[in-house]
C-alpha cells in the first residue's frame, strides 16, 4: 500500500477489499493520457476464481469522447 498514489477514495475502496480478503490489482501511480487521469484496478476473490470481483476505474474526464 504505501507504493500505491490515488486519490483517497480509491485508496479507501482497495483498503476495504483487502481487509475483507480480498485480491486487488492496480498500478502504483494513475495513468494519464489526452482527456483523462485515474487509475484503473480489479477487486477479486482469489478463492473463488473472481465470483463478486470487480473491475474498476475511477478518475476525472474531460467529455465523453464518444460521438
Amino acid at each position: 500500500m504505501p507504493n500505491i498514489h490515488h486519490d483517497p477514495l480509491v485508496m479507501e475502496e482497495i483498503r476495504n477489499a483487502l481487509n475483507a480478503g480480498l485480491q486487488v490489482i492496480t498500478h502504483t501511480d494513475a495513468v494519464s493520457v489526452p482527456g483523462w487521469s485515474g487509475a484503473g484496478y480489479i477487486i477479486f476473490d482469489a478463492d473463488t476464481g473472481g465470483g463478486g470481483g470487480a473491475f474498476k476505474i475511477a478518475g476525472g474526464g474531460n467529455g465523453d469522447g464518444l460521438h
